[in-house]
């Protein structure tokens, strides 16, 4: 069976209207829901004396292997307790987003925000960080000792 000049022409019409199409979704990354990204706590370390400043880093996550776009978040909570007791350091931050959505690149991370703490007694500092949003709601938590 042997293909007609316009069959041909309309395969290679298809398949390059194709490639533009993913093309520009991988240009312009792909919506996606807030559930898909990971969001991360990162203390400079696990382990603490007491009265040293805890560092931490917080951060959304893209581990997909293309270009994402994800709802734009406009409020930021970070706190942090020893056994239940609040420690200084933490806030509650309204943004305003400058975009409806956040780009992040395949493979690589979007900063959010820098905390210190610096607990005053001995145990387990947990730290929880609250990203949300008219679509976003991510609340995670890291656990470090002091000791």
């Amino acid at each position: 069976m042997r293909l007609s000049y316009k069959q041909i022409l309309t395969i290679v019409f298809v398949f390059i209207i194709f490639i533009l199409f993913l093309g520009l979704v991988l240009i312009n990354g792909v919506p996606v829901s807030a559930n898909k990204l990971t969001v991360s706590i990162e203390p400079d370390k696990q382990q603490y004396s007491l009265g040293e400043e805890v560092n931490v880093s917080f951060y959304i996550a893209n581990t997909l292997w293309f270009p994402v776009r994800y709802p734009a978040y406009t409020r930021v909570t970070i706190s942090a307790t020893v056994d239940g007791q609040r420690v200084k350091g933490g806030f509650d931050m309204y943004v305003t987003p400058v975009a409806s959505t956040i780009f992040i690149p395949p493979n690589s991370r979007h900063y959010i925000w820098n905390s210190t703490f610096v607990p005053e007694q001995k145990g387990v500092l947990r730290i929880v960080i609250g990203v949300s949003g008219p679509e976003v709601n991510i609340v995670v938590a890291e656990e470090v000792n002091i000791t």
